[in-house]
């Protein structure tokens, strides 16, 4: 933190603006906005991140853009999220390889999923962290089945109808 009575300062790197990264992105600045300053930004778009002054850097686990802006990684947090890396498009790696090529540069790594947390547990440690979601974004309950099959109602908004989102320690 800058000073004893600013704010923690975030800075989050989406891929690109209006897709599902932005969406949390938006929805997490939204709803700890009083606690953080968060700031988003978009690597599809090519910010100069130069003369962010940010204590803390929020990727998600393939983006490489930031590298040639931040060299620390005790100042990188990156989300695994999906196996995409066992993918042909990012080369069918394994858990060991995609934490050579796109995780090494982050000093935390979180996970919604206790399956990719197990499965990445034997290479760097992972913090299982859970996956909120955006009241605004969802219909409430009792029209879920008006909208979407039954079998596809979001269980957690009828126990809590507010976002649960945690920005660990790293």
């Amino acid at each position: 933190m800058s000073s004893a009575t600013s704010k923690p300062r975030v800075l989050m790197l989406a891929d690109r603006p209006g897709w599902a990264f932005d969406v949390t992105a938006q929805a997490i600045s939204r709803r700890l906005g009083d606690e953080f300053e968060f700031r988003v930004e978009y690597a599809e778009l090519a910010p100069d991140l130069s003369e962010c002054a940010f204590d803390l850097y929020v990727f998600f686990w393939g983006e490489t853009y930031h590298q040639r802006y931040v060299d620390d990684p005790r100042r990188v947090l990156k989300e695994i999220s999906s196996h995409r890396w066992q993918d042909d498009h990012w080369g069918r790696l394994t858990a060991a390889q995609a934490v050579e090529k796109y995780l090494s540069d982050a000093g935390t790594l979180l996970t919604p999923s206790k399956r990719l947390q197990t499965i990445f547990a034997p290479y760097r440690r992972v913090r299982h962290i859970q996956k909120g979601f955006e009241p605004s974004e969802f219909p409430p309950s009792h029209l879920v089945g008006l909208i979407c099959p039954a079998d596809m109602r979001h269980s957690t908004y009828a126990e809590n109808e507010r976002s649960k989102y945690e920005v660990p320690e790293p």
